[in-house]
């Protein structure tokens, strides 16, 4: 990957023959900030369907239709106590063009005319607000969902995990035209830098980009003052239980662990490992117990957060089930502890593992997703790496990060029916 500074700018140009289109990529780093919440989440959602050149909905997807169904994109997402925003645009290879059309001219002015010319007015605003309002009242009927946030709720009590991106009901009826203005102030002047993959020569790119004020842009450099990694640790003394009852057929559980360990260590290949192993595929123990043996769950699976250190169980069951299910499970991690690892569980969770770098590996993004492992200060990584890692893996090792485990927070929503 080359590195080519613009205006003092980072430019990050990934050479890729693979694929017929070129992403072009504007990624923002903040830290979270509850006064902007939810207002960077409907932000993203107003600047990815209007702009001052094209005001409605209709004309700006009919822009990009007329670039060849160019794709615009503005996702966000968590690490630690940081969010980070990507605007992007991926359109199609000039030289699969045959029309006189300077596509990659086209994509990148869009990209950048829709990112500094907002189309902010009220009207946006309240259709964002009901959107949003309504999907807040939706949660309660999907038992899933509703389930997640209690849990989060519990287990995160106070810290940056439990705060919804989506704010609540009361703090999007609070959203005005200022504060979006203000989350927007916030998001573009927040340290970024660009991201380019495809199969076209570097020059051309560095030529459309230079046309743009790319100094007015904040470059993007790691410091430890960016928090990647959530180190706060807590103090367990034992498991909080909390009980909810309402009138659902299934009961839903969640039993969450926290350890010490996060992406920045030296366990993390066998922490991730351990969660696999325990729930994240057919063979798992969890499933394979609890699902295949004892039929005792309707679905159960595992998490990992691993820039808080934690693992989480989640499992779909009935009433009858909760105490012997909570024993089961407890059970299975107590034997990682004492380092009772199926020899047949150990090999497969390899090979689905290895498996799905190899499948993730099949993305234009895959290199971007790499970049940013290396730029939030977790060190280089590459699919080689990873998979390296996995192999060199050892049931010691995975007894050892089952003994950092802590039981945290156990979250029942429980059916009377």
């Amino acid at each position: 990957m080359d590195i080519i500074n613009l205006h003092n700018l980072n430019l990050y140009y990934n050479y890729d023959s693979r694929f017929k289109t070129i992403a072009v990529c504007l990624y923002f780093y903040f830290p979270i900030e509850e006064k902007y919440i939810p207002e960077t989440l409907m932000l993203a959602q107003m600047l990815q369907k209007t702009s001052k050149r094209f005001p409605t909905e209709e004309s700006f997807a009919y822009h990009l239709k007329s670039i060849y169904d160019g794709a615009f994109n503005i996702t966000s997402s968590r690490t630690g106590k940081m969010q980070s925003i990507r605007v992007s645009i991926s359109f199609i290879n000039p030289k699969y063009i045959i029309e006189d059309i300077n596509i990659l001219e086209e994509s990148i002015f869009f990209l950048f005319d829709t990112l500094l010319n907002p189309n902010f007015n009220e009207d946006s605003l309240q259709l964002e607000k009901d959107i949003l309002i309504q999907y807040h009242q939706n949660i309660y009927n999907n038992k899933t969902k509703y389930a997640s946030r209690q849990f989060y709720n519990s287990m995160y009590d106070g810290e940056i995990e439990s705060v919804d991106s989506a704010g609540t009901i009361n703090s999007v009826k609070k959203v005005t035209l200022d504060s979006i203005k203000a989350a927007y102030e916030y998001l573009i002047n927040a340290p970024c830098y660009l991201f380019v993959t495809g199969d076209t020569p570097k020059e051309p790119i560095i030529k459309e980009l230079n046309k743009y004020d790319l100094s007015r842009f904040k470059s993007y450099k790691y410091n430890e003052r960016l928090e990647f990694i959530d180190s706060y640790n807590k103090i367990i003394n034992e498991a909080n239980e909390v009980i909810e009852e309402q009138d659902i057929n299934q009961t839903i559980l969640f039993m969450g662990y926290r350890s010490t360990i996060r992406r920045n260590t030296k366990y993390r290949y066998a922490y991730t490992f351990l969660s696999a192993m325990l729930g994240e595929y057919f063979h798992s123990t969890l499933f394979q117990v609890i699902r295949e043996k004892y039929n005792l769950a309707y679905s159960i699976g595992t998490t990992t957060q691993m820039n808080k250190g934690a693992i989480h169980v989640f499992a779909r069951i009935s009433k009858d089930s909760i105490d012997i299910v909570k024993k089961l499970i407890i059970e299975e991690i107590e034997k990682y502890q004492d380092g009772i690892i199926d020899d047949k569980t150990f090999e497969l969770t390899k090979t689905s593992k290895i498996n799905d770098v190899l499948k993730n590996s099949d993305s234009p993004f895959n290199p971007l997703f790499d970049l940013q492992e290396e730029l939030m200060g977790f060190g280089k990584i590459s699919d080689d790496l990873i998979i390296e890692n996995i192999n060199n893996l050892t049931k010691d090792d995975i007894k050892e990060v089952a003994n950092m485990l802590v039981l945290d927070t156990i979250y029942i929503l429980k059916g009377r029916a």
